[in-house]
């Protein structure tokens, strides 16, 4: 098989499962609402979610189907051989361009899509405040970004790939030798992450515009909610989401041991000060949480994949022959790394996805303890009101199909969500 009809099962797959879900999620909405959250749309706001939604779908369906079009006339196309004609053994330039015009492709599908969703759908539903101009700006620092990283990362791996074999006397090592290896590969790695990190933190400053959180009242009743985490709080800001939409949301910036409250403006303007500190308490949540047995058995996912390239390395033959196979498949005489990019995370999909099962269960499970946190702070019902309000001004599925919850969402759906801050409350009152 070639590395062509490979890539098309690959893509094959991912359309059904698209499929199987987007019809889960169209099939589940005809249910009622239940009780706990059947307050949260009138009937005709109701509709108008519906509507929302199924207006985002078809969106959803032509820009799949239209990628996977593109997709396909690229890998037949002969792209990659005039590229490998054209730039040679040139193996970072060749990197570089050839992710160039394949991301210069997807962006294009995806700013269509984005713009039509942004100032036609979100504007019908009065949910976008951007204009065009904020639009694309952030449209393309985004891609700058994305550019950027993915270059970092490219050259970094290509810097590996061309050396390995000379640091290694031709791959000839014992399994220790390999593992001393790889240790000092995954601290280049986390240096890079550490380096991506700081580029998406300032990309997010470019894009909102952050100021202190003024003296008064509330900053010292958020203070006081935050003196008790182990993991010290350095600034409390409010940031201009009002500007773009009507989205309401408060986190925290996290890069290592540093740690900021983000406020949304329009958090703080039209909520009431008890929910925006449920929300803070939620935090705080997250902020008080240590380590527990469930974090470690995520490492020891990241530990199996590091013992796997351990392995790899004194087997490299294996890889050398991957990268003669996508050659023979669209007879190129060069290494082409974005196409082995490509191949490897399609290769680990399905290894990624058992992945995020687990990790999204985890998150999941955090957010509980969060919301739980909140309610022992005496805001439970303030927390429950702020959810239902969110949901209707964003138009919130507040029942997701529980299939799609467990595949896909690292927050609980509304509706669970709720029902376990009802059932937190009767315990926190019961303890009282």
């Amino acid at each position: 098989m070639t590395f062509q009809w490979f890539y098309i099962c690959f893509m094959a797959v991912m359309l059904i499962y698209d499929a199987v879900t987007f019809r889960i999620v169209r099939q589940y909405r005809k249910n009622p609402l239940p009780e706990e959250v059947a307050d949260v749309y009138d009937a005709e706001r109701y509709q108008t979610f519906l509507s929302y939604k199924n207006d985002n779908g078809r969106l959803f369906v032509i820009k799949k189907a239209v990628s996977t079009g593109i997709d396909l006339i690229v890998l037949f196309s002969g792209l990659f051989q005039f590229l490998d004609q054209a730039i040679g053994n040139h193996l970072y330039l060749l990197y570089l361009v050839t992710m160039v015009i394949l991301s210069l492709i997807s962006e294009a599908v995806s700013y269509i899509a984005d713009y039509y969703s942004t100032f036609t759908i979100e504007e019908k539903y009065k949910l976008n405040k951007k204009t065009r101009v904020e639009f694309n700006h952030d449209e393309l620092l985004n891609f700058g970004m994305e550019l950027l990283m993915m270059s970092v990362l490219g050259a970094f791996m290509i810097f590996l790939c061309t050396n390995l074999g000379r640091w290694t006397n031709g791959f000839a090592i014992s399994y220790l030798k390999s593992f001393w290896v790889c240790l000092l590969i995954a601290g280049a790695f986390l240096l890079l992450a550490l380096l991506l990190s700081l580029l998406s933190l300032a990309a997010l400053r470019k894009q909102y515009t952050f100021h202190d959180l003024e003296a008064g009242e509330l900053r010292t009743r958020i203070e006081a909610l935050i003196k008790d985490t182990h993991k010290k709080v350095k600034k409390i800001t409010v940031y201009n989401e009002s500007k773009k939409s009507v989205n309401k949301n408060a986190f925290v910036l996290k890069l290592l041991w540093y740690r900021e409250i983000s406020i949304a403006d329009n958090f703080l303007d039209e909520n009431s000060e008890d929910e925006l500190l449920a929300v803070i308490a939620h935090e705080c949540g997250h902020l008080k949480h240590r380590k527990d047995l469930f974090n470690w058995i995520q490492y020891g996912f990241l530990a199996l994949l590091f013992a796997l390239l351990v392995w790899l390395l004194p087997n490299a033959a294996i890889l050398t022959g991957y990268t003669e196979w996508i050659k023979a498949s669209f007879h190129l005489q060069y290494d082409n790394y974005y196409l082995m990019m490509l191949g490897i995370m399609a290769v680990g999909t399905p290894l990624g996805f058992l992945f995020s099962l687990y990790g999204n269960w985890r998150s999941r499970r955090e957010e509980y303890e969060a919301d739980r946190n909140a309610v022992s702070c005496g805001y439970g019902r303030a927390m429950i009101k702020m959810f239902k309000q969110l949901s209707s001004d964003e138009l919130v599925d507040a029942n997701p199909s529980p299939v799609i919850e467990f595949l896909e969402y690292d927050h609980p759906g509304m509706y669970q969500r709720i029902h376990a801050l009802n059932h937190a409350i009767s315990q926190y009152e019961k303890s009282k």
